[in-house]
């Protein structure tokens, strides 16, 4: 049903449905981002509104609550960092020829085609899921034990 005039979307004119349905989804990706709807990246529904990890789910599950979309077929970590914090890509999907598929965009129009289908639309390629844990960070973490069993040797051999 359209809140607006109480008829179910099909019964509206398609280019009514389209603006309104577009418009209720851009304010609802505002509310989540923390941006009115004129400040809504409407091209890259994720990345260009900072919408990774829990943003991101809340996002999938507030389209699928409001609308009543099934998203079985819905993968996030084609769409968005799906860790937090972002700060890299850790899971990632990987072809047939073991090469990272890069992020695919989702626009407005994609989420309001998939609450038109009721249905996610998007089709995703073959495809296996690598996650990967950073480096850095267990080498941060190393350094800094082996550190601090420096500090403390050396202050147990030091004289007062």
């Amino acid at each position: 049903m359209d809140g607006a005039t109480g008829r179910r979307r099909a019964e509206l004119p398609e280019y009514v449905m389209t603006n309104a349905l577009n418009a209720e989804i851009t304010a609802l990706i505002g509310d989540l981002s923390g941006q009115t709807p004129t400040q809504v990246d409407q091209d890259d529904v994720f990345f260009g509104n900072g919408l990774h990890g829990d943003d991101g789910d809340d996002l999938f599950y507030e389209i699928m609550q409001t609308y009543r979309v099934n998203l079985d077929g819905a993968r996030p970590e084609f769409h968005y960092l799906v860790d937090e914090p972002p700060r890299y890509r850790r899971v990632l999907p990987i072809d047939a020829q073991g090469r990272v598929i890069p992020f695919m965009p989702v626009t407005v129009e994609v989420i309001a085609q998939a609450v038109n289908d009721g249905r996610w639309p998007i089709t995703y390629p073959e495809h296996t899921i690598k996650t990967v844990f950073s480096y850095r960070r267990n080498l941060l973490r190393a350094c800094l034990v082996i550190a601090t069993i420096i500090a403390i040797s050396l202050y147990l051999k030091t004289p007062l």
